[in-house]
């Protein structure tokens, strides 16, 4: 049997959870969650069948492709920022100067979810405007 090894752990710069390119991504990912809004409005009124198990089928489907695309995208956001992260903190120890907006841009944990809350916000408003109405 195979000695379990011990991960890998590469030092990194954590950059601002709120800065400047995430509240841009936030908003494309607010964009998106409407474009897969209205998609879903319009492949559901063309899947929608008399059979009740095959509307859950197909609109099972339609979130299950939705998620895994904003997962994938929000996956590969953050292995970016993990890479400039990495080259950042190699400056550092270099001796080179890091500028203060590299800085930010570098990975963070909470950025994930600065993003998601930029994304949700017409949404919540939306909820709450029909909750109280």
């Amino acid at each position: 049997m195979a000695k379990p090894q011990k991960p890998v752990i590469k030092p990194i710069l954590y950059g601002s959870w709120h800065e400047k390119s995430a509240t841009r991504k936030g908003t494309k990912l607010m964009l998106s969650i409407l474009f897969v809004s209205v998609l879903y409005t319009i492949l559901g009124l063309m899947l929608s069948f008399d059979s009740p198990i095959l509307r859950i089928i197909s609109s099972a489907m339609l979130v299950f492709f939705a998620a895994f695309y904003m997962y994938a995208q929000g996956a590969t956001a953050g292995e970016t920022d993990v890479h400039f992260s990495e080259i950042m903190y190699q400056h550092q120890q270099e001796g080179k100067p890091v500028d203060a907006e590299d800085h930010e841009h570098c990975f963070h944990k909470g950025k994930g979810f600065y993003e998601i809350g930029i994304a949700l916000i017409p949404y919540l408003v939306i909820t709450l405007v029909l909750a109280i109405a």
